[in-house]
């Protein structure tokens, strides 16, 4: 990573980090301990709420990693183990000095929604991973100045 807003892909590829939002996943929830069913509305609702910053499209997901949590309570009483997801939600806006797949266009864009356990920077580097080794020509979005 040349700067600390760039990621060179592996294809090549320099993307640059433009907007980062960050909030606590389990913000505002109140009591009880998340569960592996209840992840998916979670991740879901972090989506859509980030649609907003980005021209209406649904960022792209890097999944994020499941690791359950000792639960104090006895088995028969839990329906399925805790799953907390990390408790970071971050959603970044990368652009491209290039198009993903238009040559008629200006320049690429992608929302990206990741998970980690602390606020970045820096960015986990698992998750630096997933960046790097992102499909840009596929899920990229193509613009004109």
């Amino acid at each position: 990573m040349a700067k600390q807003n760039t990621i060179e892909l592996v294809s090549g590829r320099n993307i640059h980090l433009r907007f980062l939002e960050q909030s606590l996943v389990y913000e505002g929830l109140v009591a009880g301990i998340p569960q592996r069913e209840d992840n998916p509305r979670f991740v879901e609702r972090i989506l859509e709420g980030a649609r907003k910053h980005f021209h209406g499209h649904k960022p792209y997901l890097i999944p994020p990693p499941e690791r359950p949590l000792e639960d104090p309570r006895p088995p028969f009483a839990r329906s399925t183990p805790p799953m907390p997801l990390p408790s970071v939600a971050c959603i970044a806006r990368f652009y491209s000095h290039y198009e993903a797949r238009d040559p008629a266009k200006d320049y690429s864009g992608l929302a990206v929604l990741w998970f980690q356990d602390e606020f970045a920077f820096p960015i986990d580097p698992s998750v630096m991973k997933s960046l790097r080794e992102l499909d840009w020509e596929r899920y990229a979005f193509d613009y004109d100045y």
